[in-house]
């Protein structure tokens, strides 16, 4: 039986009835993100604060960390393409095309890419798709990756994306 991935060792085998305390035991993410990068018009701010990094957690339980801005984006995708495993990509409040996230080697346990949406639930939208007409988030052979609160709005006549987020 393989008990490493590299030099690194495996996590434990985790059985049990509670998905919180099963997705903490298997998944080993970072306490907080290195670097953030915002999303959307307002005002220039040197920090942001977003949920620390968490798996199938309650929703409002998980602390709050506030991670020091490197850069302000109009685009989803362009916040992703300059952010690295261990970044978080904050989104604030309004209406977004979708975005690919697709693999990369600086994304690993201990540096997982946060993608989160600021403010309150619903405030951020992704309504139109971007690369692929089928997908509105496209997670195209990514991993280490955490979404989190966004609204994913399809269209009701039959002509948009055949699904909201695709994970291939």
């Amino acid at each position: 039986m393989r008990t490493t991935v590299g030099a690194r060792p495996l996590p434990p085998w985790v059985v049990n009835d509670d998905a919180d305390a099963w997705a903490h035991k298997t998944f080993v993410l970072q306490a907080s993100y290195a670097r953030a990068f915002v999303v959307g018009a307002g005002p220039q701010v040197a920090e942001v604060e977003v949920p620390a990094p968490a798996p199938a957690a309650t929703p409002g339980t998980r602390p709050m960390v506030k991670v020091k801005v490197a850069a302000t984006f109009a685009t989803i995708g362009e916040a992703i393409g300059a952010a690295s495993g261990g970044d978080v990509v904050a989104v604030r409040p309004g209406r977004y095309v979708g975005f690919t996230i697709g693999d990369d080697s600086s994304m690993r346990d201990g540096a997982y890419l946060g993608v989160v949406a600021l403010g309150a639930p619903g405030a951020v939208v992704i309504d139109r798709p971007l690369s692929d007409p089928s997908w509105m988030i496209y997670i195209r052979a990514g991993h280490h990756v955490l979404l989190d609160g966004f609204a994913v709005l399809g269209s009701r006549d039959g002509k948009g994306p055949r699904g909201g987020i695709m994970l291939d």
